[in-house]
């Protein structure tokens, strides 16, 4: 092998060289010198699988002469690679083999639009999401931050997702939304005054990567959150060209797309600003969106969800995305409805707007941002959030995730009126009926109280349990129900000047 070729295996090594769905990275030292690296010429490394796999896989450039690869082989086997160089260059055309070991659990999540939930692990396993919106923690670590404590506090909590940005902007009135800052955070070279897109910022993206391993490390994923509409350069079409916007896509994918971690890729938050930050659906946005999506569709292996955020919530997505009925994995869901001080505690006709929205939509979904339990008396600046200080919704969410995961089938749950009397009740106050296709269990959710009346399988008796989503506590119901015509009364309590919800777990014996 070449002295100006190194390989290294972020895994240990047993009989064979790598092993499956882990990361492994190849280095490739060049003698001769380019005005600009970063565009100077360009490596793309074709891996050869025994299995007949053809995958072409972007190198990025990673400083002091140096081009990386990272591929993450998704069948076990003997692999082969070799570089095509654009202009040739004898240093960078290197080829080698190696064999793959086979694991048995591979993790990282994809998209199952047929299952009822929506998201599974790679083993078909199914996948319940719970996110944090992050935004900045590879900026906060570049300004030494505590972000590998917040990581690990998160895991530890049962949270799979976090959702970030890559890029920031500079500091930010009000006194305190961005006081971590300690330097300016820009990814690229040169400064937002004088920039220079076709140059990286390495000192910025090693950041990047080392937060990337510790995520992939403790388990959790990563929505990679490429631009942001509207901070500069992104609002600025005339400056930030889409000659940059290629450039910046295939630099991102270079250094993270081997990691399963990273789920989902997300091109644009809200991308309906496209192109002159007029935040409203119109063609030129979602055909940009579109041509985001298929690039980086061919320009490597889809090992990951490629995702898009809603900003308006009509038209419905198949109107919108018709034209690429398969290049979208997930929409990033935001839906508010009801959003006064009043009325925000019930979102009221959110469901009903998102089955608008997603009407005969072919991808999964993700409620990414809702308007739900809004603590009025908190201030909401995200951004100057302490990562170790817990939000008082957190109290919560917890015990949501594991009511979900440990004593529902949140897998199974769908949406089941027909569990539910008709009853005269005004807009977001009737009762929800999460249940599996058997009926044979089921959840009432009940938003204020009151009386329901089910109709369930006859010839059943089912036990009851009443878990109270504001106290966290559970309480068995005394009588097994023994009739498939039963109304149940939920007591009525009240936190935070509205009506304390309560869910009636009910299961056939």
């Amino acid at each position: 092998m070449s002295q100006h070729f190194e390989k290294e295996t972020m895994m240990s090594r047993q009989n064979q060289d790598y092993l499956q769905s882990q990361v492994t990275e190849w280095s490739f030292i060049c003698a001769k010198e380019y005005e600009n690296s970063f565009i100077g010429v360009t490596v793309d490394v074709y891996f050869n699988g025994s299995d007949g796999a053809n995958l072409r896989v972007l190198t990025f450039y990673d400083g002091n002469h140096t081009w990386k690869v990272r591929f993450n082989s998704p069948v076990a086997g003997n692999w082969r690679f070799r570089n095509r160089v654009n202009p040739p260059d004898v240093y960078l055309g290197q080829s080698s083999t190696f064999l793959v070991g086979p694991v048995e659990e591979r993790g990282g999540i994809q998209a199952a639009p047929s299952r009822t939930w929506g998201f599974a692990k790679v083993l078909d396993e199914p996948a319940l999401l719970l996110g944090n919106t992050v935004y900045r923690p590879f900026a906060i670590r570049y300004c030494c931050g505590k972000v590998p404590a917040f990581l690990k506090q998160r895991a530890e909590q049962g949270f799979n997702l976090l959702c970030v940005r890559v890029p920031v902007s500079l500091f930010h009135p009000p006194v305190g939304y961005s006081a971590w800052q300690m330097r300016c955070a820009w990814p690229w070279e040169g400064s937002e005054q004088s920039p220079l897109f076709d140059r990286f910022n390495l000192n910025y993206f090693n950041t990047v990567d080392d937060l990337v391993r510790q995520v992939e490390a403790l388990g959790i994923g990563i929505e990679m959150v490429m631009g942001t509409w509207e901070k500069f350069q992104f609002n600025s079409r005339d400056i930030f060209v889409p000659e940059w916007v290629d450039l910046w896509t295939h630099y991102l994918i270079a250094c993270s797309n081997a990691y399963k971690s990273l789920f989902p890729w997300t091109p644009l938050n809200e991308y309906e600003h496209y192109p002159n930050v007029d935040w409203h659906c119109k063609p030129i946005a979602d055909r940009w969106a579109m041509h985001v999506v298929n690039w980086m569709i061919g320009t490597g292996p889809r090992w990951h969800i490629v995702s898009v955020y809603n900003g308006p919530r009509e038209p419905a997505l198949t109107h919108r995305f018709t034209n690429s009925p398969d290049a979208v994995d997930a929409i990033m869901c935001q839906c508010w409805r009801s959003t006064g001080p009043q009325d925000a505690w019930l979102a009221t006709g959110i469901d009903e707007q998102i089955a608008v929205s997603f009407k005969d939509f072919w991808s999964s979904a993700v409620f990414a941002e809702g308007c739900n339990e809004c603590d009025l008396d908190f201030e909401l600046l995200v951004p100057g959030h302490q990562l170790e200080e817990d939000q008082p919704g957190l109290a919560y969410l917890l015990p949501l995730r594991r009511f979900l995961s440990e004593v529902v089938p949140f897998a199974q749950l769908s949406s089941s009126p027909e569990m539910i009397y008709p009853a005269e009740r005004p807009l977001g106050y009737h009762p929800l009926a999460p249940a599996p296709a058997e009926k044979d269990r089921g959840t009432i959710y009940f938003l204020d109280g009151g009386q329901a009346g089910l109709d369930l399988l006859a010839d059943r008796i089912f036990e009851a349990d009443w878990f109270t989503p504001c106290t966290c506590q559970t309480q068995a119901v005394l009588e097994r129900i023994c009739s498939d015509k039963v109304t149940i009364t939920a007591t009525r309590g009240e936190q935070f000047s509205h009506p304390c919800k309560a869910v009636l777990v009910l299961c056939s014996r």
